[in-house]
């Protein structure tokens, strides 16, 4: 520390030269936690502004998707690279002990997230088949509903 109480440059930044091997891979945890990874890694600017984004242009409806996919892609990107260069960690092992566990858990929420998508969408394929097939066979429907004359 200096006079002033702040820290010297050289020690606020990790070098350049000794980035981990997981820099510019992709960020499973970048990839599900996105503007959450972002605020946990020191950089609450970018963090904060992803997520205003996407809650204001979340509420356009096709738009919803693409800002929402955008951001996630952007941060499963970029993010070991944000993460090593926000300083937070002491040295280069400490950071991929880090990384490797919150890959882990974004895998994991992926995972989950993929199979209750193949379930909701097998869920909704079978009840839109039920009521077709009900329909067609003339039970259920609006036969009879209404008197005709």
């Amino acid at each position: 520390m200096d006079d002033m109480g702040t820290q010297p440059e050289a020690q606020m930044t990790p070098p350049s030269s000794g980035a981990p091997e997981l820099v510019g891979q992709w960020s499973w945890a970048g990839f599900m936690f996105n503007w959450l990874y972002l605020i946990g890694h020191n950089n609450v600017g970018l963090g904060v502004g992803l997520l205003v984004g996407m809650v204001v242009l979340g509420w356009i409806p096709f738009l919803n998707f693409l800002v929402f996919l955008g951001v996630m892609l952007f941060v499963a990107i970029k993010g070991h690279e944000y993460a090593w260069n926000s300083g937070t960690f002491k040295n280069a092992e400490e950071y991929q002990a880090t990384q490797r566990v919150l890959n882990t858990m974004g895998k994991v929420m992926f995972f989950i997230w993929l199979i209750g998508t193949v379930v909701f969408v097998i869920l909704w394929f079978t009840m839109f088949a039920a009521m077709f097939a009900a329909g067609m066979a003339g039970a259920g429907g609006l036969e009879g509903a209404f008197p005709s004359g």
